[in-house]
């Protein structure tokens, strides 16, 4: 018999601890006094607390007069990559993401301080495809006429149900 003897997640079960707050996080990012200025380490872990090795890290910057740029770095075999000698202060912000079988993991984005690191946790989970798991919690169109021309505006704020992510 598949399966057999290994427990099913309840998504009613998930869906009350999601509610109470009780999920893991999947990302944070925290100011680190042992990090020198300009530097931000990324560590990334699966969906057991694992790290990950060799996964692609990007860190993505948006400085003064939305000016963009990225860098990129391959984790170690401990789930660790590295980025120095950034920029600090509130000229710049950063978001520290990866890409995983068509889902986006990301951190939100913060700013480096002047006198410390940064670092930066990602928990990537196993993706799937199933549809059955997403919750729609609430959403809205917006339509507007400006110039003549048609705005649409739509959000979405989408609950997950399952310990996969979606692509």
């Amino acid at each position: 018999d598949e399966g057999a003897g290994q427990a099913q997640a309840d998504p009613g079960d998930r869906l009350h601890r999601m509610l109470r707050g009780e999920t893991p996080a999947l990302s944070t990012a925290t100011a680190d006094p042992q990090l020198p200025a300009g530097t931000i380490r990324v560590t990334v872990v699966d969906e057991h607390d694992a790290p990950v090795p060799s996964a692609q890290v990007e860190v993505g910057m948006l400085g003064q007069q939305a000016a963009r740029d990225r860098k990129t770095a391959s984790t170690g075999a401990d789930g660790v990559a590295e980025f120095t000698r950034l920029l600090t202060g509130s000229s710049q912000a950063y978001r520290v993401k990866l890409s995983y079988q068509g889902a986006l993991f990301a951190s939100a984005p913060f700013r480096l301080p002047a006198d410390r690191g940064m670092t930066v946790w990602l928990r990537r989970l196993p993706v799937t495809t199933n549809r059955a798991q997403l919750l729609q919690v609430s959403g809205y169109y917006e339509l507007q006429i400006r110039d003549e021309l048609l705005h649409v505006n739509q959000e979405a704020q989408l609950m997950n149900l399952g310990d996969q992510a979606r692509e």
